[in-house]
């Protein structure tokens, strides 16, 4: 019989950390081992992770639901940092608290806010490298061993590993896997994206294949090199039935990253229907659930929607998953602009699966986004602030009806696509990644 494919994930997000990025590589592996458990065997290099002090630089929240998904690794390297890089990330962390909100002025960024980022490639190079010499000296007596490594963005520590394993091993096949955008163009300060970027091209050279999660995606690696979309997806396991909403609640889990995922429209909407007397403001909730709570308590000030807004903060994924399930509508924001355009969050993939109406707002001055073109086959509706005449009745009337339809009947229906939704199963997502791995 012939041996067993082996594997080594070298990633920073990974069961048991809380967060989307760390749910793409614990799912492929749970189903990889589900479907061809006598083929594979699947290791994980990762950093130590603090999940006991929240006021520690290295802190990290602990996800219950990925934790149970941890018998599918075979083995589980978490290696230790040194020192150093613990108080760099807690004086790192000290810097950024100490000065949040600063940003652009008038004269162009704020000064404090240019020494954070150039204090931030100072901490990012240092931290990389040092974090790529300690997990290369842990695995190194093993690394001959496998047959595949993957590297999983956005810390660039993780390429640095597998380019050195790989310019030792050269039988070893390796896989850059981005599951987000390389080096934002949106960010302030342009000439991190571009350090950043460079990085990736440096430390990518090495690679067999590249991963990104959707068509839009400019990874700056070497064009030579095959490229495939892998998307995001959901768990079929973790399909729950929708209940019966006690409150008209417009649910949004996850974090918005700036203003550029303003959902102020959606206020805007709620406070109109209320003016022209058909919908009850002591029947409807706005609920946030995620990071940057204090930004979407202030998005609902400004917009005239804190009455009715509660801030839930980031809540565990389960306690997400039970929210989204009693939602009477859920909230997913985006932007779309040159240079960075929107496809699917990684929370959408949830909201699929979830079989509620969905509402997507999309800013940015690019029209036409990619969801404007899908929402329909979940049964949702797509607003653009760049064609807000054309899309703002559209927003407006299915709120509308959604309310009715709760009213009259103590519930919500969705109509939706589930061909198209099934695509989307990391059981399916799997067998794609399978079958590229046995090809290069």
């Amino acid at each position: 019989m012939k041996n067993k494919m082996k594997i080594l994930l070298v990633c920073e997000y990974i069961a048991p950390t809380q967060g989307i990025g760390a749910i793409r590589w614990t799912k492929i592996t749970k189903y990889l081992k589900k479907n061809h458990r006598d083929k594979v065997m699947i290791d994980v290099l990762t950093n130590k992770k603090n999940y006991d002090n929240p006021e520690s630089g290295d802190f990290y929240t602990s996800d219950a639901l990925l934790e149970k998904e941890m018998q599918y690794f075979n083995h589980y390297f978490s290696v230790p940092v040194d020192d150093i890089v613990i108080r760099l990330k807690n004086r790192y962390k000290a810097i950024r608290k100490r000065n949040n909100g600063l940003g652009a002025s008038k004269d162009g960024l704020h000064h404090t806010y240019k020494i954070i980022f150039f204090l931030k490639k100072l901490y990012r190079r240092y931290v990389s490298m040092r974090t790529t010499q300690i997990l290369v000296r842990a695995i190194k007596s093993k690394a001959g061993e496998y047959d595949v490594i993957i590297s999983s963005y956005p810390e660039i520590w993780t390429f640095m590993v597998c380019s050195k394993l790989k310019s030792k091993y050269s039988h070893l096949k390796w896989i850059c896997d981005f599951r987000d955008i390389c080096g934002r163009h949106t960010s302030p300060l342009l000439d991190y994206g571009k350090w950043h970027i460079n990085y990736v091209q440096k430390h990518s050279r090495l690679a067999d294949a590249v991963f990104h999660i959707d068509d839009f995606i400019d990874t700056h690696t070497d064009k030579r090199i095959k490229d495939y979309t892998v998307t995001n997806g959901y768990d079929p396991e973790e399909v729950a039935n929708p209940k019966k909403p006690c409150w008209f609640d417009l649910i949004y889990t996850g974090t918005i990253y700036g203003n550029l995922q303003n959902f102020g429209v959606i206020y805007r909407t709620i406070n109109e229907l209320a003016q022209e007397g058909v919908v009850d403001l002591k029947k409807v909730r706005v609920l946030y659930a995620g990071k940057c709570g204090s930004l979407a308590q202030k998005m609902a000030k400004d917009h005239g929607g804190d009455k009715y807004f509660i801030n839930l903060h980031e809540i565990p994924r389960y306690k997400a998953h039970e929210l989204q399930q009693n939602a009477a509508i859920l909230i997913q924001a985006c932007f779309n602009v040159e240079g960075d355009h929107c496809a699917w969050t990684g929370k959408m993939y949830e909201y699929m699966r979830s079989q509620k109406p969905i509402v997507y707002i999309v800013n940015g001055n690019i029209s036409h986004s990619f969801p404007s073109k899908y929402m329909e086959l979940l049964g949702g509706i797509c607003y653009e602030e760049s064609r807000h005449e054309e899309t703002y009745a559209d927003l407006k009337a299915y709120i509308l009806a959604k309310y009715k339809e709760w009213e009259e009947t103590g519930n919500v229906t969705v109509v939706q696509d589930k061909n198209y939704i099934q695509k989307y199963s990391y059981e399916r997502i799997t067998e794609q990644v399978w079958e590229i791995m046995n090809s290069i």
